[in-house]
């Protein structure tokens, strides 16, 4: 994962390309995933992945957005900068990230809604573990795991989409990078209380972040295996 001292990638992104060639924005956003993503599995290799077993057919990125979509086998991306104020809400350790790598975790966020259903087709019932957790806690306190889901949109959609997002989120922050995840769960152990119910997140036991990294790991992995073998 890039240090907070590194230089960032803005400039590159930019909405104005976004809106006077499509093409080009889409073919540049795909290729800086690759050094974006400091996982298990390259940005290129994530989207060739899901385009060869079906579970992505196109992405469109929306000049006039700054949220996501992620539809059967289409995927739109916001390239609109966040509303101030909201991306320490949605975006675990912010300051790390720049305009255009936003637009990139954005990305990765829709694309990780894909890698889901790909791990639960590879490892069912994996993903239910936590599914069910969160979707307890959500239902119990309004509270779960990622700020994303915790946002008033979702929150009127109802606790089974919030889980779905914070599940997603959590393949989004493991694919980024295995030590961004293990960093966020940390903060879930640590972190002020009143800080947690300001973003919407609940209270972790380190058994409990173990066990959630475990579970995403293995499913990752796992997936990442069954396609090469």
């Amino acid at each position: 994962m890039r240090r907070l001292d590194d230089e960032k990638i803005d400039g590159q992104l930019s909405v104005e390309l976004a809106r006077r060639d499509p093409g080009g924005f889409a073919e540049q956003a795909l290729s800086l995933l690759d050094g974006f993503n400091q996982g298990p599995i390259t940005g290129s290799d994530l989207v060739s992945r899901l385009v060869n077993e079906g579970m992505l057919k196109s992405i469109q990125f929306d000049p006039d957005s700054w949220t996501g979509l992620s539809q059967f086998d289409q995927i739109t991306v916001g390239v609109a900068p966040m509303p101030t104020g909201m991306k320490e809400k949605v975006v675990f350790d912010d300051a790390r990230f720049g305009e255009d790598e936003l637009v990139l975790y954005r990305l990765n966020h829709e694309l990780s809604h894909q890698a889901a259903s790909a791990i639960q087709k590879a490892s069912p019932g994996l993903l239910e573990r936590i599914y069910r957790a969160i979707l307890a806690s959500r239902g119990a306190t309004f509270r779960g795991l990622s700020g994303l889901g915790s946002l008033p949109f979702y929150r009127g959609e109802g606790a089974r989409v919030q889980a779905i997002e914070d599940v997603t989120e959590l393949i989004n922050m493991y694919l980024i990078s295995p030590e961004y995840l293990k960093a966020f769960l940390r903060f879930l152990e640590d972190a002020d209380e009143s800080m947690l119910i300001n973003l919407g997140l609940v209270r972790l036991e380190s058994k409990n972040s173990t066990l959630i990294f475990k579970t995403i790991e293995e499913g990752v992995n796992r997936w990442i295996s069954s396609r090469r073998s």
